[in-house]
């Protein structure tokens, strides 16, 4: 007697959604969340480089935010990524010619592999390849970052409903187990 609704929002969406009483849970990135949330780490992810293989960087094992410096970057079109993104290289000394905002990963990952630009990600597919069949590069970054938390959060109370309850358990051991 249970019915699961998914919702797909952007990050300045989530905080909106547990507010109005949309969602009672949301798996997200630990940005911008506001403070009367209840937030359980799920995992944490430590952001790389992803380019072209016809890009200068394609054959370096590691870089410094530093080596993007006057470099294309694309970028997502979301204000808290595009910020953290910029965020991070500006704190490295690194002002990127942004070469595109775009709404969609996959749309990123292909202009990447197609070398209009290099991106800054997080999330890594399993696949390296984007959906025309070039191949995309993920180079680690050297420098010392504090890895991206991704946590599920829900509105700040002592307890969740039977049913809340149990999806959450159900969310956290499954990301325990992968």
């Amino acid at each position: 007697q249970v019915s699961i609704r998914y919702i797909e929002s952007d990050l300045e969406g989530v905080n909106e959604h547990l507010r109005r009483g949309t969602s009672d849970l949301v798996i997200t990135y630990d940005l911008d969340l506001e403070y009367k949330l209840h937030k359980e780490v799920i995992y944490k992810l430590r952001p790389q480089v992803i380019c072209s293989e016809e890009s200068r960087f394609a054959r370096r094992k590691v870089l410094r935010l530093k080596d993007l410096h006057n470099q294309r970057l694309i970028l997502l079109d979301q204000t808290l990524s595009a910020q953290y993104v910029l965020g991070l290289l500006k704190a490295h000394k690194a002002e990127p010619i942004v070469a595109a905002r775009v709404k969609g990963f996959e749309f990123l990952r292909a202009l990447v592999a197609n070398d209009f630009g290099v991106a800054i990600f997080h999330t890594l597919p399993r696949s390296n390849v984007s959906y025309d069949g070039r191949r995309i590069i993920s180079i680690p970054i050297a420098d010392k970052l504090i890895e991206q938390r991704v946590v599920l959060a829900g509105l700040e109370q002592r307890h969740y409903r039977p049913v809340v309850e149990a999806i959450r358990k159900q969310i956290i051991d499954e990301f325990a187990a992968s």
